[in-house]
C-alpha cells in the first residue's frame, strides 16, 4: 500500500472545511473586488487624477480592486439604472448635485443625459427622475432622486458610496439620498455638508481614499483627516454615524491559501500518482 505525501493528506482533510468557510465568508462575496470611478464632471471639470491612469485609480488598484472608469459619455440614465447590479464595493461618484429649495432634505444627482420631456415618462411621473440646470451655460439634464435609488434592481453589496458634489450630505443625521443608498444595501455614504469647490473636493477625496483604502484607517479617522473648504465651508462627513468604525476589509489570507492549494492540486495529485507507481515498480 502506497503512502500519500503529507501535503496531500492535509489538503484532503482541510479542503472541504475551507471551501465551506469561503462560501460563508460575508466580507468576500466575490473573489474579485471591484470599484468604480463615475465621472459625469469629466466634460466640465476634467481632472486626470480621476481617469484610467490617475491617482484615484492607482489608490484603488493598489488595494486589490479591479477598477472601472465611467466618464461623461457613459453616465446617462440607463447607466445609473444598472448601478446596484454592477456589484461595486467602492463607488466614487464625481458629479453635480442639486439640493431642492422646496424640499431641503432632498438632494438630486445630475446625470450626463440631456433632459427630454418625452423620455422616461413613468420615472418622471413617479419622482424617480427630475430635471436640473446646474449652469447657465448648460441646458437641462436628467437628475435622479432618492426614489430612483430605492427602485433600482438588485441591492448594493455592502458598498461604500463616496459622493463628491456640493451638499451631498448637508444634513449629517437625516438625508434622503443617503438613507436610500443605505436601505438599498450600502454600508456607508460619504458626502459634503455644504458648498465645496471642485478642486477642493477632488483633493480631499484623494486624501480620504488614501487614508481609508490604503492606510486602512477607520471611516471616521479617514474623514476627520480631510480639510473643510476654506471659502465655502463645506466639510466631508459620513452616514450613518454608526459606520465610523468601518474599515475596508483586506482580502482574506485564508482565501489566498485556498486559491493556492486549489491551483496546485493537479500537480500534487500527479506527483502522488508518480510516487505510487514507482513504489509498485
Amino acid at each position: 500500500m502506497s503512502k500519500k505525501p503529507i501535503f496531500v493528506v492535509l489538503l484532503m482533510a482541510t479542503l472541504p472545511g475551507m471551501l465551506v468557510a469561503a462560501f460563508n465568508f460575508q466580507e468576500a462575496k466575490a473573489i474579485e473586488r471591484t470599484a468604480a470611478i463615475i465621472d459625469p464632471l469629466s466634460i466640465d471639470w476634467p481632472n486626470p487624477d480621476f481617469n484610467e491612469t490617475g491617482i484615484v485609480w492607482n489608490i484603488l488598484e493598489s488595494a486589490g480592486f479591479n477598477v472601472s472608469y465611467h466618464g461623461y459619455n457613459e453616465t446617462d440614465v440607463a447607466f445609473f439604472k444598472k448601478l446596484a447590479e454592477l456589484g461595486y464595493e467602492v463607488i466614487v461618484l464625481r458629479t453635480h448635485t442639486a439640493r431642492r429649495a422646496y424640499e431641503p432634505n432632498v438632494v438630486d444627482f445630475v446625470t450626463s443625459e440631456e433632459y427630454n420631456s418625452s423620455k422616461y415618462i413613468y420615472e418622471q411621473t413617479n419622482d424617480w427622475l427630475t430635471k436640473v440646470q446646474y449652469s447657465p451655460q448648460r441646458g437641462e439634464y436628467f437628475a435622479f432622486t432618492p426614489k430612483f435609488i430605492e427602485n433600482l434592481h438588485n441591492s448594493f453589496p455592502g458598498s461604500v458610496i463616496v459622493v463628491m458634489g456640493c451638499r451631498s450630505l448637508f444634513n449629517r443625521t437625516y438625508n434622503e439620498m443617503a438613507i436610500s443608498f443605505i436601505n438599498k444595501g450600502a454600508r456607508a455614504y460619504i458626502g459634503w455638508t455644504e458648498l465645496v469647490a471642485f478642486e477642493h473636493s477632488d483633493n480631499q477625496t484623494i486624501r480620504f481614499l488614501q487614508n481609508f483604502v490604503v492606510e486602512n484607517e477607520t471611516l471616521s479617522e479617514a474623514v476627520n483627516g480631510t480639510d473643510p473648504d476654506p471659502f465655502y465651508g463645506g466639510e466631508m462627513s459620513y452616514f450613518p454615524l454608526s459606520a465610523g468604525d468601518l474599515v475596508i476589509p483586506e482580502f482574506p489570507s485564508f482565501l489566498i491559501l485556498l486559491l493556492f492549494m486549489i491551483a496546485t492540486l493537479p500537480v500534487v495529485i500527479a506527483y502522488s500518482r508518480k510516487r505510487s507507481e514507482s513504489f509498485r515498480a
